[in-house]
C-alpha cells in the first residue's frame, strides 16, 4: 500500500479484510483527462482514488459525453468487474490530479469470494452507485444548468479534499453536458457574486454555502445517500 497522506475508505476495509490483495497493488498518478478504459476495453483494473478523482463518462446522441459517476478517496471504479462483466460500457477517465491505485481484475475476484464483510460492502457499495447514477439522470433531465455545474463543483471539491480546483471551462461543460460558452457565462455570473474566483484552467470555491443553496438537492441526497448505504458498512 502507498504510504499517501490521503487513504481510500473502501480499499483500507478491504485490504484488511483480504491482506493478500496487497501485493497485488499498483499506484498512478495519471494527468487530468487521461482515458483509464474505454467503451468495449477489456476490464482489466479496478480503480480506488486516494487523492486523485476519476469520472465515468457515457456518450450523448449528436457526439460529446457527459458525466454518470465521480468517484473519490470514497470508493472505487470498476463495481461492473464484481458483477461478472469483462468489457467496459463506459469511459472512465482522471478528472482531478493525484494517486490512484489499482488492483488486478483476477486477483480481486480470486480474494473476495467468502469474505462476507468485504461482499457486504461491495454491494453496498453497488447499490449507492446505482442510486447516484439515476440520480444523475434526474438531475440531467429536470435541473438547469447553474444548478447542476454548482452540484459538480462542490461535489468535485469534496472529492478532492480542497476548494482550489484546477478545471477548465471546457472540461466542466464536458462533466455537465453543456457547451464551454455556457459554463463561461455562468461563471462570469458566479464570479461577480463573490462565490468563485475563476482564473485560466483554476478555480477557487469562495462562499461554499452559498454555492450549496445554489446546487441542486442532487448534492445533499448523494451525500446522506452514502453516509446511509456505505459509510454505514464500513
Amino acid at each position: 500500500m502507498p504510504d499517501s497522506a490521503m487513504r481510500n475508505r473502501l480499499l483500507d476495509s478491504i485490504l484488511d479484510d483480504c491482506p493478500k490483495l496487497r501485493d497485488s497493488l499498483e499506484t498512478l498518478n495519471p494527468p487530468v483527462g487521461a482515458e483509464l478504459c474505454g467503451v468495449q476495453d477489456p476490464l482489466k483494473y479496478l480503480y480506488f482514488p486516494t487523492s486523485g478523482v476519476v469520472s465515468v463518462l457515457v456518450e450523448v446522441e449528436g457526439g460529446g459525453t457527459v458525466e454518470a459517476l465521480t468517484v473519490g478517496n470514497e470508493g472505487f471504479i470498476g463495481i461492473f468487474i464484481w458483477l461478472g462483466l469483462s468489457k467496459s460500457l463506459e469511459q472512465i477517465v482522471q478528472q482531478g490530479c493525484g494517486e490512484i491505485v489499482r488492483i488486478p481484475a483476477k486477483a480481486f475476484c480470486k480474494e473476495i469470494p467468502g469474505r462476507r464483510r468485504t461482499e457486504l460492502l461491495l454491494k453496498r457499495f453497488a447499490a449507492y452507485s446505482l442510486r447516484f447514477r439515476t440520480q444523475n439522470a434526474v438531475c440531467n433531465r429536470y435541473h438547469d444548468v447553474t444548478q447542476r455545474m454548482c452540484r459538480w463543483l462542490l461535489t468535485a471539491a469534496d472529492r478532492a479534499h480542497t476548494s482550489d480546483l484546477p478545471y477548465t471551462h471546457a472540461l466542466i461543460a464536458q462533466m455537465v453536458g453543456t457547451r464551454r460558452q455556457t459554463i463561461t457565462e455562468i461563471m462570469a455570473r458566479l464570479q461577480k457574486a463573490d462565490l468563485v474566483r475563476n482564473e485560466r484552467s483554476s478555480l477557487h470555491i469562495l462562499k461554499r454555502r452559498e454555492m450549496e443553496g445554489r446546487a441542486c438537492h442532487c448534492y445533499a441526497d448523494t451525500k446522506r445517500l452514502y453516509a446511509q448505504l456505505v459509510a454505514a458498512a464500513l
